[in-house]
């Protein structure tokens, strides 16, 4: 696919620089941009190349450089599903950032996923606490909505729904330049509603966002899931399009159960 091609075009270039330039500091970027490029398409190889940046780092005696990179570290297992692995690296990255600020949202953030992932809902909360305030200083409207959409994900979790959605409103508001933030919150509020056709509605906006971003990405195919379910509810019930006003022919319907 395309974008496949432009990974492949971005890690080829990247790759060219560290045959190039053997200094330290350009080393350490250049395998720390391809762990962000690699991050969500190949896990595996992303972990080799953030690891590649540590010796390095270690060389610079750099106290951020080395946080960054545990932070990153922490970032994939929290991605593959290693969350005691990911709060371990997240504390030594804690050690590392005590006197730098700039790098606490992230850290924060990082922490906040981990605890909820392991239904450690109190550490969860003072997690969320702790990066929001971060972000309501900062006036990022980026950070602001993801840490609106972290509380409304924690709300969800615990079946808070009036809080989740409330949150998730205000986090949208504040993610209309970011694709994927968008797509995340659409979709989690398509989980949320219980009016079939507004369900599906947060679904389709959802999906036209992934389809910019990477329609093969894990939480794209979720949302497609979603849309299936839903239409084949619909289609076994020929009652629900009319409560639910669904002008939808029963054709589409079934054509966009089998994408």
């Amino acid at each position: 696919s395309q974008n496949n091609l432009e990974i492949k075009k971005q890690n080829d270039s990247l790759l060219s620089v560290l045959s190039v330039k053997k200094d330290d500091s350009t080393q350490a970027r250049t395998y720390r941009k391809l762990f962000q490029i690699n991050r969500y398409f190949e896990p595996d190889k992303a972990l080799f190349y953030i690891k590649k940046t540590q010796p390095p780092v270690v060389n610079m005696k750099c106290n951020k450089g080395t946080a960054l990179i545990y932070i990153d570290i922490a970032n994939h297992y929290n991605d593959t599903g290693e969350h005691a692995l990911a709060v371990e690296y997240y504390i030594k990255a804690e050690k590392q950032i005590a006197n730098i600020p700039s790098e606490k949202f992230n850290l924060y953030s990082g922490f906040f996923n981990a605890y909820l992932s392991q239904e450690n809902f109190s550490k969860a909360k003072e997690y969320s606490n702790l990066f929001s305030q971060i972000a309501l200083k900062s006036k990022d409207n980026y950070k602001i909505g993801l840490a609106y959409k972290s509380k409304g994900y924690l709300f969800t979790v615990i079946k808070d729904t009036i809080n989740a959605k409330k949150n998730f409103g205000i986090a949208l508001k504040y993610s209309q330049d970011n694709n994927e933030n968008k797509a995340n919150i659409l979709m989690f509020l398509g989980d949320l509603e219980k009016n079939l056709k507004t369900k599906l509605d947060f679904y389709h906006q959802s999906q036209k966002n992934w389809n910019i971003i990477n329609p093969k990405a894990i939480l794209s195919t979720s949302n497609m899931m979603g849309i299936v379910e839903v239409n084949k509810e619909i289609l076994k019930n020929e009652k629900l399009k009319q409560k639910y006003k669904i002008s939808k022919s029963n054709a589409l319907l079934i054509q966009e159960s089998e994408q």
